[in-house]
C-alpha cells in the first residue's frame, strides 16, 4: 500500500490512530486522558467519535494553546508528574511520546496511578525498523534512539499493569522524489541541511513499521 511520507500509520488500509481509537472505544472508558496531546487533533476526533470526556495535556504552551482552539481540554503538564488524583480516568492515551520523555517507568507510574483499578492504557510507537531505508542513506543524518521499541514495550508495560499486548502494523511507504524523502528526513530529525542525502531512485521506497500497546489494570 502506498501513504504519504509522513505516513501517520497503516497496514493493509488500516491506520493506526484508528486502532488506537477502536481499542479505546472496546475498553467502555468514559474518562479519557491523552498525554502528549500536540495540537489535540486525536484528542477532538476522540471526543467526537467515541462520545467521551476527553482531558488532554501537553508540556508545550504552543500545543496546549492549539488544542484548545480545537475545543478541546487541555493543560500544560509533564506526563511524569500528572496534576489528577488517583483513578481520574479510565483510560489514559499515549500516541506517539514515550520514546521522547526522560524517565518511561516514571510515566507509566503516572499512568497507572491516574487509571481506575480496570483502567487501560492505549500507546502508539514506532518498531525499530520504522524507516530503516531512510536512515540508511548516504548523507542522512544520525536518527534519536527509540527507548519505546517492540521488543521494549511490553517489558515497561509489565512492571507497571497485569495484563499487556501488542498490535503490529507494518507497510511500505513511496517516496515519490527526492525532495518527499529530505522532507520527511527533516519532520524526523533537526538538521542544518539534508542536501548532501543521496537517494539512489525515485520513486524510493521504504518499510514502515507501527504498533499499538494496549496495558490493562494497572498496578498499584
Amino acid at each position: 500500500m502506498e501513504r504519504n511520507h509522513v505516513c501517520n500509520a497503516f497496514s493493509d488500509g488500516i491506520d493506526t490512530e484508528d486502532v488506537v481509537l477502536s481499542v479505546v472505544g472496546e475498553s467502555g472508558a468514559r474518562r479519557v486522558l491523552e498525554i502528549g496531546c500536540g495540537t489535540g487533533a486525536f484528542a477532538a476526533r476522540l471526543r467526537s467519535s467515541l462520545d467521551v470526556d476527553v482531558t488532554a495535556i501537553d508540556i508545550s504552551p504552543r500545543m496546549v494553546e492549539l488544542a484548545l482552539r480545537q475545543g478541546v481540554k487541555a493543560h500544560v503538564a509533564d506526563a511524569q508528574a500528572l496534576p489528577f488524583a488517583m483513578e481520574s480516568f479510565d483510560c489514559v492515551v499515549a500516541n506517539w511520546m514515550l520514546y521522547h520523555v526522560e524517565s518511561i517507568p516514571q510515566c507509566l507510574r503516572e499512568c497507572a496511578r491516574v487509571l481506575t483499578k480496570q483502567g487501560r492504557l492505549v500507546t502508539a510507537s514506532f518498531g525499530r525498523s520504522h524507516l530503516r531505508e531512510v536512515w540508511a542513506l548516504p548523507g542522512a543524518p544520525a536518527l534519536w534512539p527509540n527507548k519505546f521499541h517492540e521488543g521494549a514495550a511490553l517489558p515497561f508495560l509489565r512492571a507497571h499493569f497485569a495484563e499487556t499486548r501488542l498490535h503490529e502494523l507494518k507497510a511500505v511507504v513511496r517516496f515519490p522524489t527526492v525532495a518527499s524523502v529530505r522532507s520527511c528526513i527533516d519532520a524526523w530529525v533537526t538538521s542544518d541541511s539534508t542536501a548532501s542525502v543521496a537517494v539512489p531512485a525515485e520513486p524510493y521506497h521504504a518499510r514502515c513499521h507501527h504498533f499499538v500497546a494496549i496495558a490493562d489494570g494497572p498496578l498499584k
